[in-house]
């Protein structure tokens, strides 16, 4: 009753505002004129379809195509580390197992989508992104907040959306560099009539910079779409990974024999209609196939987790009235695992997640958009969970605009969690999480944005594991509260700019200390530079403040300083050259105590197009 209360009263400052402003209902296809901002056209990530970013009230930060290529970025992992309120952990390299939390939430509270799809798996839900390469994507969507509820499961940090390329390019590209450093990618796609083909092979690797850090990812994307009319068509993706690294570590834990493969296959067809600010549909069918072996014979140890998934989403997106957008969808997946290793604890589980949920963005005045969502979520194994949340965008003057949102988010435990081969419970119930954020958004300039935002999330029922049994239990509770200030876009012609700081703490209710891994201070800075026809500078520098690696707080992870630069020459005769340095300083740091990570870097790539 008290945490009803008290979102109550947030809630009502909120409501009496929007009243004060009027309510005159102009036409949905005049959205509010927000400030410029240097994003893409539309995102997706926000609400579940296309939209304009001034008709959302979450706070979503995109890297875009043009981004990815100045950066000389080799991952995933690498582009998102620019981002505010964004915390990427490597475990000793490129190719080592490295996750990301979003404003203090764990691994396994973000959900990861690529084109859409969740790549989270039931029994071991943390993604790992040095397996998804960057050489195929053309832009990334970070969800951070409350907004996240329209989602379901995994989502108490945010989400992040992949987006594979779809446009037609035929190009070789070739990469090397240190440590035995080394991409090729091969690009053949063409447009014929209404039929459009991308079929894309990428092999990354490396020697490793100590013992037993070396990699090999093999990566094959073919997508097709057909046009079925101007605003919709047909897309069918199917994505391929073969991912081979070794299991870097502090001695004597560490076998420098044990390796970890991983082999995951996407197969998505999908049906799409309308665009941003309109009525449209979606209809999607997946099936995603995830083996995960592990072998150490050091240890005369070795397992292999297989995971199938497979997946519907309806979606149908209505204007029942000028100044109403209604979004209705329905999501099914199935699941199952299958787990075995050298010692008894073999096991395997099954289990379905029926997700209904509806949208309504209403255009109260030119100047006031509420966006209102319920989402439910009906488990086998867990029950049901509700999950609302409310957001409003306020455009106070012609340059600057006010953007808030509440919501519930909640994650599943896993089914590695509840087994009892694993020693877990098999009576846990999901985490959950109360969030709230609000936020400023001015428009420096045409295509020039400054944004101020704040966070607070509650959550409770967390899942933790204390000794002697280190039995899984919901008796978790942590409050997160922050805020971080950005600053992005076109600076002057030739300038892009991306400088942000987060400030934040993460804190155990019950002792009063920060939770593991989560930094007060995080900094990024990215700044594109057009030097003249052709030729782009990029500087990268990154910060992350100290961090705690026990519940106790007495073993510190130390902060540091990451600077990386790259120069890109681009001929028109299609010929493209990159030079880069990355960890300039050679600065000696972890993102994980006890797994080193490598220093000062070279990389040369020559790509041309055909």
């Amino acid at each position: 009753m008290p945490g009803r209360s008290a979102r109550r009263r947030a809630l009502a400052p909120l409501l009496v505002l929007l009243v004060a402003l009027g309510t005159d209902a102009p036409a949905w296809s005049q959205p509010p004129a927000g400030p410029p901002t240097f994003e893409l056209p539309e995102v997706e990530v926000a609400g579940k379809r296309p939209q304009l970013p001034s008709t959302t009230p979450a706070s979503v930060s995109v890297i875009t195509a043009a981004e990815i290529a100045a950066m000389g970025a080799l991952t995933v992992a690498d582009a998102l580390r620019v981002l505010p309120e964004v915390l990427i952990k490597g475990t000793g390299g490129a190719g080592s197992l490295t996750t990301i939390s979003i404003r203090g939430s764990s691994s396994t509270q973000v959900l990861i989508l690529l084109d859409g799809v969740p790549l989270n798996r039931p029994d071991q839900p943390t993604v790992d992104l040095s397996t998804l390469p960057i050489q195929d994507v053309d832009h990334i969507e970070v969800l951070r907040g409350p907004f996240s509820a329209i989602y379901g499961s995994a989502t108490l940090g945010g989400v992040v959306n992949i987006v594979t390329r779809s446009a037609p390019r035929t190009s070789l590209s070739a990469r090397i560099g240190s440590y035995g450093e080394s991409v090729n990618v091969v690009s053949v796609g063409e447009r014929i009539g209404g039929l459009t083909y991308l079929i894309q092979g990428i092999l990354t690797g490396s020697t490793g910079f100590a013992p037993d850090t070396d990699y090999s990812n093999s990566t094959v994307m073919a997508k097709l779409h057909w046009a079925t009319s101007d605003d919709a068509g047909l897309t069918l993706t199917l994505n391929r990974l073969w991912h081979v690294t070794g299991s870097p570590g502090a001695a004597p834990f560490q076998d420098v024999l044990a390796r970890l493969w991983e082999g995951r296959t996407l197969l998505d067809l999908a049906w799409r209609s309308g665009g941003a600010g309109g009525p449209g549909a979606l209809l999607r069918v997946y099936r995603l196939d995830d083996d995960v072996a592990f072998a150490s014979p050091g240890t005369a140890f070795q397992s292999d987790d297989v995971a199938h998934l497979w997946g519907a989403q309806g979606q149908l997106v209505l204007a029942p009235h000028p100044a109403h957008l209604l979004t209705l969808g329905a999501e099914y997946q199935g699941q199952t695992i299958a787990h075995t290793d050298s010692s008894p604890a073999a096991f395997a589980n099954r289990g379905s997640d029926l997700g209904l949920y509806v949208q309504d963005d209403w255009q109260i005045t030119p100047r006031v958009l509420l966006s209102t969502c319920v989402r439910e979520d009906i488990f086998e194994l867990y029950g049901a969970q509700v999950s609302p949340r409310i957001g409003v965008v306020l455009l106070l003057s012609d340059r600057l605009v006010l953007r808030a949102a509440a919501g519930r988010t909640f994650r599943a435990p896993s089914f590695d969690e509840i087994a009892p081969a694993f020693s877990g419970n098999p009576s846990l119930q999901p985490e959950t999480a109360w969030s709230y954020d609000a936020g400023l958004e001015y428009a420096v300039a045409p295509g020039l944005a400054l944004r101020v935002t704040g966070y607070y999330k509650d959550a409770t029922n967390l899942i933790t594991s204390s000794p002697p049994l280190f039995t899984p239990m919901n008796v978790g509770h942590a409050v997160v509260s922050g805020g971080s200030v950005e600053l992005a876009g076109q600076l002057a012609d030739r300038w892009f700019v991306r400088a942000s700081y987060t400030g934040q703490r993460a804190r155990d209710v019950a002792t009063g200390l920060d939770v593991i891994y989560v930094p007060r201070s995080l900094g990024g800075l990215e700044i594109d530079y057009r030097a003249g026809a052709g030729t782009t500078l990029a500087m990268i520098l990154s910060y992350v403040g100290d961090r705690f690696a026990d519940t106790a707080n007495t073993q510190v992870v130390p902060g540091y300083w990451l600077t990386s630069v790259a120069a890109t020459w681009t001929a028109p005769s299609g010929w493209a050259v990159q030079a880069g340095v990355t960890n300039v300083l050679d600065t000696v740091y972890q993102e994980s105590l006890g797994f080193p990570e490598p220093g000062r870097r070279y990389f040369l790539t020559a790509t041309k197009t055909l």
